[in-house]
């Protein structure tokens, strides 16, 4: 009895009337970077269709937002001590966030989570810091 044949199958298509033999290499590493392009574009737009945005800035910040958004619809009996930070947070923007405000960000985050750590406020905290490693200039090394 002889075994089945196992067929193996690229995740993605394989031209094959392309040779690669004698091509220069410049040639492939500008095809590479070209498929990159085309691929970088398609995730961008499946996220742009999710309302995620492609500015990984913005998009940490709108995850920010809605994270503490949602803690705050569900303990309504603390609006008061959520509505100071949703406010804060709420009025950053890519273009406006700065390393200092988004600390203070992270600051307010972490002083809401440590007063109130049962509402499991860890993963809000993450991204704010998150957020605070996103805007230092990694020159500042």
């Amino acid at each position: 009895m002889t075994a089945p044949k196992k067929t193996v199958r690229s995740a993605t298509p394989v031209d094959e009337d392309v040779p690669l033999v004698g091509q220069n290499v410049d040639d492939l590493v500008a095809e590479l970077q070209a498929q990159m392009a085309a691929q970088q574009q398609r995730i961008d737009s499946l996220m742009a269709e999710r309302g995620i945005p492609a500015d990984p800035v913005a998009a940490k910040i709108q995850a920010l937002q809605d994270h503490l958004r949602l803690h705050a619809a569900a303990n309504p009996n603390h609006a008061e001590k959520y509505a100071p930070v949703v406010s804060y947070v709420d009025k950053l923007t890519s273009d406006s966030v700065t390393p200092n405000k988004a600390l203070k960000a992270s600051n307010l985050v972490s002083a809401l989570h440590t007063k109130h750590g049962q509402h499991e406020l860890g993963y809000a905290a993450t991204l704010a810091e998150e957020l605070h490693n996103l805007t230092l200039d990694p020159e500042d090394d």
